[in-house]
């Protein structure tokens, strides 16, 4: 039996490794960006959005 599960951690295939992000609601601007994000991103990204804030040892970078 052929195994054709795509959906893989870690996979070296190009279509595997980008993933759309969209962010929705108020606060949000409507833009597009092809720039590089991490899952570390999102956090500090939705603490903006919650106007929480966030220190500066967190890993990831809000992005907007």
């Amino acid at each position: 039996m052929i195994d054709l599960d795509t959906d893989i951690h870690g996979s070296p295939y190009e279509y595997d490794r980008y993933v759309p992000l969209l962010f929705m609601g108020m606060g949000v601007k409507n833009s597009t960006s092809n720039a590089v994000a991490y899952t570390v991103d999102v956090a500090p990204t939705l603490a903006k959005l919650a106007n929480i804030p966030v220190f500066n040892h967190v890993d990831g970078k809000c992005l907007f």
